[in-house]
């Protein structure tokens, strides 16, 4: 992982004595590297198995971020499933006329959907 993706209070897997464990990051410190005379960070954790404090001192000991995978795959499928639906349900009636046959605007109703979850769509309906 990069530095940039590693928060104070997060919950990671990293690997510690040659195994992969969950860590959690009580604080990131910066260090002065005099041999290459240069700030590094070293991350001051908690191994989530033992309750031992530990130094990690490189962000390449961390593989992922602990429930980032299935919960966040799940909130886009739940998303992407909302645009399909809201996009059926516009394209459902006939040249854009709503069942009390009054006419409305399919390109108006679809620029009603918010930028990000337009994005998410499987394309079913462009």
């Amino acid at each position: 992982m990069k530095s940039s993706e590693i928060e104070v209070g997060g919950k990671y897997t990293a690997k510690v004595s040659g195994q992969i464990v969950t860590v959690r990051v009580d604080q990131i410190k910066e260090h002065y590297q005099r041999s290459s005379e240069r700030w590094v960070d070293h991350y001051e954790c908690t191994n989530l198995n033992t309750s031992r404090r530990i130094t990690i001192k490189s962000c390449q000991r961390f593989r992922a971020k602990v429930g980032s995978g299935k919960e966040d795959r799940e909130q886009e499928l739940r998303m992407v499933a909302k645009v399909d639906a809201l996009k059926a349900e516009l394209l459902k009636s006939p040249l854009g006329r709503q069942p009390n046959g009054e006419q409305s605007g399919v390109a108006e109703r679809l620029a009603a959907i918010p930028e990000e979850l337009r994005d998410l769509s499987t394309g079913l309906y462009q």
